[in-house]
């Protein structure tokens, strides 16, 4: 029993030769054996589990494309990766609620701040190693962020010096409703009143184009178009597309559309979509290296990055 063990261990400071080790690996692949985690965990004090917190009910690839580089990293590093799927309202709306899960040795939070902030009051779950990508900062944690409020105040100053008075946020109604200081809404804002012009906000029932299109065929019925739309998603922004070609409005002259994220089907539509794009890879690669640092040494003093985004040009936009 205790050779198997040693073995099955992966012990390395016990002498036992190769032939010895190999018979109790072969014997535990034809039993099917598994170790057990929870003991593994109880007696190095380490899961080798990574928690990744995020929202699981929005349609955007965004939330796609972080789970895939965070689960690449895990993997090329030797953990496992744990998903805490969570609804937006829990993540960073209103339910006050902290989700099960099983003990980690670091967690990595991706739009999920309200979520961790109640995790956070536990005085037991202070010094978890935990990296933010995103904006909330906490004690004995480090925060990954992107400058979404920069690029949106960019973007509405290229449209203003383009010629563009009359500039349409076009966004989801919850946001409308519950988020006033959402980046992508403050940079806008800012920015047109920096130019002495109006802010004016379009309120759709969800991220996606078909919802949109509709909000915007009922905006347009029987008014003239503005002269741009900046758009809270490449989603919306394909929805937007779609309304100004239902009601005959050419795109970029005289309206010019503005996304965000990015997102394939921008690229690919008829009228390539000027987009803000989230650098998800640079987020990533910082927020992996700063965990693997915080797990070595949990107490280190917090630190924050704001990583810039790329701004892309594309057709439904003059140059």
């Amino acid at each position: 029993m205790q050779t198997a063990s040693q073995v099955l261990a992966r012990s390395e400071t016990v002498r036992l030769g190769p032939e010895t080790r190999q018979k109790v690996e072969e014997a535990a692949q034809m039993v099917g054996y598994q170790p057990n985690r929870l003991a593994q965990a109880m007696r190095s004090g380490r899961t080798n589990v990574i928690s990744l917190w995020m929202p699981v009910d929005r349609p955007t690839i965004t939330f796609l494309r972080v789970l895939n580089a965070v689960s690449h990293k895990v993997r090329e590093s030797g953990y496992d990766l744990m998903v805490v799927g969570l609804d937006s309202s829990v993540a960073y709306g209103s339910e006050a609620r902290v989700p099960q899960q099983w003990p980690a040795d670091g967690l990595i939070s991706f739009d999920a701040g309200r979520a961790i902030g109640e995790f956070r009051k536990c005085p037991a779950n202070t010094s978890i190693p935990l990296v933010v990508i995103g904006l909330e900062q906490f004690e004995h944690a480090d925060t990954v962020g992107w400058d979404v409020r920069g690029a949106a105040h960019e973007v509405t100053l290229r449209l203003v010096n383009s010629g563009c008075r009359r500039i349409v946020h076009v966004t989801p109604q919850w946001v409308l409703d519950g988020f006033p200081l959402e980046q992508r809404r403050r940079g806008y804002s800012e920015a047109m009143t920096e130019c002495g012009l109006e802010a004016v906000f379009l309120g759709v029932a969800d991220e996606t184009a078909s919802a949109t299109e509709q909000a915007v065929n009922r905006a347009l019925d029987g008014q003239p178009a503005p002269e741009a739309f900046f758009c809270f998603t490449d989603q919306i922004a394909v929805g937007t597309l779609r309304a100004l070609r239902t009601s005959g409005v050419s795109v970029p002259d005289p309206c010019q559309v503005w996304g965000y994220g990015n997102y394939p089907e921008a690229a690919d539509h008829s009228t390539p979509v000027s987009t803000i794009e989230i650098p998800h890879t640079a987020l990533v690669d910082q927020a992996w290296k700063w965990l693997l640092e915080r797990i070595d040494k949990p107490k280190r003093p917090a630190r924050f990055v704001n990583i810039p985004i790329p701004i892309i040009e594309r057709a439904s936009t003059l140059k």
